[in-house]
């Protein structure tokens, strides 16, 4: 069973989400507050799995009851009920596990539970926290909630890595080697590989994490199992899409790519994945943007677009939405500055001049 507790200043309200979420048989309430302060400090000492947190309260606003939620159980998972669907695009910054519409549906509130349980980070085999391994924005192992491995070298780091991008399959020792270490022969090659593998292998032992997360078998296959891997969760998000086009889905998908593959890590062989998970981000993005924009929301679709420009300020297709939301609201100084950047930008970087296309996007601004 999923713990949660309960925060909305109206009685009422409570009972019937408490009396919905007991039909479900998959959640026990452990408290309900109509004080938010109060509840709060519930949450601290109770440390639920879950919150449901009505977003609108004359005392304190959901949004900071989230943030002080936060900062005294970062493990519980935040759902947002609210009457008002524009709050609930920017309950995501928070950000949210999810968020539900008043008056809440049978159907909507199963899927949430139905998320809440592939979310929880319980490992109920072993009592132990799920493993997580995080390629975007970085690259790291840890437990959840605790400090992440330390590898021996930057060297066994990058080893893990190119395994775990490789995953479920069988890499020779000669592949590697010519990945990691291209300018050594084979012959010292393979004993520094040997010798990287050794301390990996210890490194995982020690920190705890067993063959049920991560076996490495020899000649040489990485095996994830009972592990959270980010680029799958993405990626599984992002397959998503194609079936289900409710926002908070499109939401969801932009929210799991938490930056840059292996971010500041140089790692060549790296590339091509990266390229292709960053074009999954930016169409996800624009997606995302083009539905907010035909709910009339066009602050947090201006946002969703300048995200997509930090990951690639270059991408034209993600500037020329922009520049079109612009000439929708009347931006034209905003408009101006966008193309001046962009213009600058691709005359500097890639030696040419603004397509056709998005000059007379401009021009129509104008």
């Amino acid at each position: 069973m999923i713990t949660a507790v309960l925060i909305d200043d109206e009685m009422p309200a409570l009972l019937v989400l408490e009396h919905y979420l007991y039909l479900t048989e998959e959640i026990t309430v452990v408290g309900k507050y109509c004080d938010p302060i109060e509840g709060i400090e519930a949450v601290a000492t109770l440390k639920p799995q879950t919150v449901f947190l009505d977003i609108d309260m004359p005392e304190l606003k959901g949004i900071e009851a989230a943030s002080r939620i936060m900062e005294k159980s970062p493990d519980t998972m935040i759902v947002f009920v609210t009457a008002y669907s524009e709050y609930a695009v920017q309950s995501y910054e928070i950000p949210a596990f999810d968020y539900l519409l008043k008056p809440i549906s049978k159907e909507r509130l199963d899927i949430t539970i139905n998320r809440l349980k592939s979310s929880i980070f319980l490992n109920p085999s072993t009592g132990k926290r799920r493993l997580k391994i995080k390629c975007l924005g970085g690259f790291s192992i840890n437990w959840e909630g605790e400090k992440p491995i330390k590898w021996r070298s930057r060297k066994a780091q990058e080893v893990i890595a190119f395994l775990v991008q490789n995953r479920e399959t069988t890499i020779s020792s000669e592949v590697i080697i010519d990945t990691i270490w291209p300018n050594l022969d084979q012959r010292n090659g393979a004993h520094l590989l040997r010798n990287n593998i050794y301390h990996i292998r210890k490194a995982l032992k020690e920190y705890g994490v067993t063959d049920e997360e991560i076996a490495i078998q020899n000649r040489y296959s990485l095996t994830v199992g009972n592990a959270d891997l980010d680029v799958d969760i993405f990626k599984k998000h992002y397959e998503q899409l194609q079936s289900e086009t409710e926002i908070n889905n499109y939401i969801e998908c932009s929210a799991q790519y938490t930056g840059e593959y292996f971010a500041g890590n140089g790692w060549i062989w790296a590339e091509p994945e990266r390229a292709t998970l960053s074009r999954m981000y930016l169409l996800a993005v624009s997606q995302t943007a083009g539905l907010l924009t035909k709910m009339q929301d066009y602050t947090a679709a201006e946002e969703y677009l300048l995200k997509g420009l930090q990951e690639e300020p270059c991408e034209e297709n993600i500037n020329l939405q922009l520049l079109e939301l612009y000439k929708q609201t009347g931006e034209h100084v905003k408009a101006a500055r966008l193309y001046k950047s962009y213009n600058e930008m691709v005359t500097r970087e890639i030696g040419c001049y603004p397509s056709e296309e998005i000059t007379q996007k401009f021009r129509s601004n104008s």
